[in-house]
């Protein structure tokens, strides 16, 4: 996960990939569960996003201090993996269904 606190612009590119499932998970009609997995999907996408943000700002603010200690990394990791396993379950089961219904 150091890659994402080295490059934090991966992340933003992981959540505009969620954000593009949320766009073709919108576009499905068949799907019963269609506006719970869309609000998973864009929760996720945007809190990647977000990350992104908030890992340039402390990138600053390391600068600033002599031994920066990042304990916010792991709560802030922990949520970033815990949605991550989520956007790709319901990804995968959108997935699945358009391939099942044709789409």
């Amino acid at each position: 996960m150091s890659i994402l606190k080295d490059s934090p612009m991966l992340a933003s590119i992981v959540g505009c990939l969620f954000l593009l499932m949320a766009a073709y998970q919108w576009s499905i009609r068949h799907d019963s569960n269609r506006l719970l997995k869309l609000a998973l999907l864009v929760i996720t996408g945007f809190t990647w996003i977000g990350y992104t943000f908030y890992e340039y700002q402390m990138q600053e603010w390391e600068k600033t201090v002599t031994n920066p200690i990042r304990v916010d990394l792991l709560f802030v990791y922990s949520l970033l993996l815990a949605l991550a396993a989520v956007g790709a379950v319901v990804s995968i089961l959108t997935l699945l269904g358009a391939v099942r219904h044709g789409k």
